[in-house]
């Protein structure tokens, strides 16, 4: 029974994210770290980062759901970032700023760590289908109790 309920549930949200305009997200990784000032770091050695994006506009309302995952792999280790934001657009059309967050997990190391993400954005459209924006994402790190701040820039593309 709880395998068909997910699935019902799954199947809703797909339904109802089918008839929104999504859009696929690219963007730089964090700049910001550590929570204890800036921190951009050129350390010589191998990384290499996956990450992908996912968006559905107004599928709760006014509110727009973006959910999204990174695979790194750097110095022999591997992470796994798994996260979803609730964002809140200001204006519709054309440029917005927009805020919101979400709950976020981190496998990394052998470890888990839960986070919470905040995100304060603008977001300007190039063409019919095409945006850059720019961003500033407030953590905290539940698991260590730690607080950090990131931001990312890059461009959606609005799938019709």
């Amino acid at each position: 029974m709880r395998k068909f309920a997910v699935l019902a549930m799954f199947v809703l949200l797909f339904s109802m994210a089918s008839a929104q305009r999504n859009w696929i997200g690219v963007s730089t990784p964090g700049l910001l770290a550590n929570g204890t000032g800036a921190v951009i770091s050129f350390t010589p050695g191998f990384s290499l980062n996956l990450s992908g994006v996912v968006g559905f506009e107004r599928l709760l309302g006014p509110l727009d759901l973006r959910a999204g995952g990174a695979l790194g792999a750097s110095g022999g280790g591997f992470s796994l970032l798994l996260g979803a934001d609730v964002l809140y657009p200001l204006n519709a059309t054309g440029a917005s700023i927009y805020f919101g967050g979400g709950p976020h997990l981190n496998f990394s190391g052998g470890t888990a760590a839960f986070l919470l993400q905040g995100a304060v954005g603008y977001e300007n459209f190039v063409a019919g289908n095409w945006s850059w924006f720019v961003e500033l994402n407030p953590l905290f790190n539940f698991t260590s109790g730690g607080f950090g701040l990131t931001g990312q820039f890059g461009i959606n593309v609005y799938l019709q």
